[in-house]
């Protein structure tokens, strides 16, 4: 079977990046160099993109991905993204998008193991690692539970927050993970392209009392991210 004018540009383009980490050539001088037209060589760079070899910074061009951050979701509570940014070389960092107040609705509440009407307190933030945006967190509060939440400093690790000056003792974590894609608003502050593959983690996080005081979403780029879990059995 014939292989594709845009899966060979895919394969050649590969091997370069794997020997060169600078910015790729311009989809126009791709098109010349490969001697083809601008729509095969996206098609090629889309390919690549599906496959997390290379990103797209908005306005600035195509880019190879550099290293994952390696996760486990499991471990957020105890052990926050900074610390295992930190622990991979990465230099990461925090930016507050914004802080807002909402209700709860029935999907709320429901995931919230609470009733409808509840105040909740809303951050959305944005975390970089070596600059690069890498994922879009939207935290809410129960704010009956966590007074005076929003005006804590959400550049480190709120938990640690909750730890120390609300006295907060963690008693579950719940996870779903899904993969999605990036849309509207979102994919603008993650700064990648409409309909790029996303990974969508649900979280909820409750008392010892089985009380949940936190629910969040995490957009991750899919292209920065490597979920690791790690299970320890104690059988004889």
């Amino acid at each position: 079977m014939a292989v594709s004018k845009a899966i060979q540009i895919k394969n050649a383009l590969s091997e370069l990046i794997q020997q060169d980490s600078s910015k790729l050539p311009s989809e126009r001088e791709l098109s010349q160099q490969f001697n083809t037209t601008r729509i095969t060589i996206r098609e090629a760079l889309k390919l690549l993109e599906s496959e997390g070899k290379i990103y797209r910074s908005n306005r600035r061009g195509w880019y190879p991905s550099p290293a994952r951050l390696k996760y486990d979701p499991a471990l957020h509570a105890k052990k926050s993204i900074m610390v295992f940014a930190r622990e991979q070389g990465f230099e990461p960092r925090s930016e507050v998008v914004k802080i807002f107040r909402i209700r709860c609705d029935k999907t709320l509440a429901l995931a919230m193991r609470t009733s409808e009407g509840k105040p909740l307190v809303g951050v959305n933030r944005l975390r970089y690692l070596d600059d690069r945006p890498v994922v879009l967190e939207k935290m809410l509060f129960r704010e009956d539970l966590i007074p005076g939440i929003e005006n804590e400093d959400f550049s480190g690790s709120i938990h640690q927050v909750l730890r120390e000056k609300y006295n907060v003792k963690f008693g579950e974590n719940e996870s779903d993970i899904t993969v999605t894609c990036a849309t509207g608003e979102d994919a603008e502050i993650l700064q990648t392209t409409e309909g790029a593959a996303t990974l969508h983690i649900q979280r909820s996080y409750s008392f010892n009392t089985n009380e949940i005081f936190e629910y969040d979403e995490e957009l991750w780029r899919a292209d920065a991210i490597k979920i690791h879990l790690h299970a320890k059995y104690d059988e004889d």
